[in-house]
């Protein structure tokens, strides 16, 4: 196998710089945009590695090759080393997992989630195209997944569904959108905020369902 692309990001948005920019953005309480890899300190630690077990994670679904490649790039964007299983027939993957407690109950899920997105505005449902998004800390400390959208919205009476339960709408500016994400720890809540933006750029293309996850020796 071919090494990997060199990582040519700006500094800054390399994962072993990104707890130093929730830091900064903590100090300031204020709108900086970590893009797509602001999870990474609470995913992968302040090593900006994969630290944890190697685990074989399985699904089941209608759809195992469309579903396949969708699933190794949520993990790729994850920064979590990963490859098909051998040999299993089915949809299942060797993944190294981050090293965080819940590891073998919490990435299964996430890499399940399907992905789709309601927007409502006045109780209509508003059709969008998300252009971009990422993972940001509002004014107010709050983390939330920034979605950049094709057409404006306004700024009042817009709600939103992911993956059919109800999401609490931070801000509207224009094409911006910020989906706020609440949890009783601000690491939780940050990891909310970053499951959405994963799911949200890699929709699953058919209902995927979690087995679990089962560490290799």
């Amino acid at each position: 196998m071919s090494p990997p692309p060199p990582d040519v990001r700006p500094a800054a948005l390399r994962p072993k710089a990104a707890l130093a920019l929730i830091a900064a953005a903590i100090a300031v309480a204020g709108g900086l945009v970590l893009a797509t890899v602001g999870w990474y300190a609470t995913v992968r630690g302040t090593s900006g590695e994969a630290r944890g077990v190697r685990a074989r994670v399985s699904f089941t679904s209608t759809c195992d090759a469309e579903a396949r490649p969708v699933i190794l790039a949520r993990l790729a964007e994850y920064g979590l080393p990963a490859q098909p299983a051998p040999d299993t027939g089915g949809l299942a993957f060797d993944v190294t997992m981050p090293g965080l407690p819940d590891d073998l109950a919490h990435v299964p899920a996430a890499l399940a989630a399907p992905g789709t997105l309601e927007v409502r505005v006045d109780g209509a449902i508003r059709p969008v195209v998300i252009q971009d998004l990422g993972v940001q800390l509002a004014f107010s400390g709050t983390p939330v997944t920034l979605l950049l959208l094709e057409e404006a919205l306004p700024e009042r009476g817009v709600e939103v569904w992911i993956d059919g339960k109800p999401a609490d709408v931070e801000e509207v500016t224009g094409v911006e959108l910020q989906i706020a994400a609440r949890a009783a720890q601000s690491t939780d809540a940050l990891r909310l905020a970053t499951d959405r933006a994963v799911a949200l750029r890699h929709p699953l293309p058919c209902v995927v369902t979690a087995i679990g996850a089962e560490a290799l020796p």
